[in-house]
């Protein structure tokens, strides 16, 4: 019957150390990594909302409160209104959108004159 060598079991040791040591820290980013998704997609959705204005030729308004957000996370207006509205020359109501969680907060500008759409990294 053959057993494990010393060195074996401390290679071993030494990857699960290492393991249970980043853990938390990979863990702990999930909230802001999920609250990081939310913002580009509301972002993707607001670019598409302001396409279908300029394609259609008619106003398109984004309605905040069908946006999905990770559980204890927010969403604010800084500036502008809900719903945001982009119209067929591509311009918009504008606004800065806040999406919060703790200590979290990541923006999404949209711009009035010209409708375009920017999300923090």
């Amino acid at each position: 019957m053959r057993g494990f060598t010393l060195l074996e079991l401390l290679v071993v040791l030494a990857i699960m150390g290492i393991l249970l040591m980043t853990m938390p820290k990979g863990l702990g980013a999930l909230p802001g990594m999920r609250l990081h998704a939310s913002q580009r997609l509301i972002a993707d959705q607001l670019r598409t909302a302001r396409n279908h204005a300029i394609e259609s030729g008619t106003p398109t308004a984004f309605a905040l409160g069908s946006v999905g957000l990770p559980s204890g996370a927010r969403i604010s207006i800084d500036h502008g209104s809900d719903p945001i509205r982009f119209f067929a020359d591509g311009s918009s109501t504008g606004g800065l959108l806040a999406l919060i969680d703790g200590s979290r907060i990541y923006r999404i500008r949209i711009d009035g004159l010209t409708g375009r759409i920017t999300a923090d990294e």
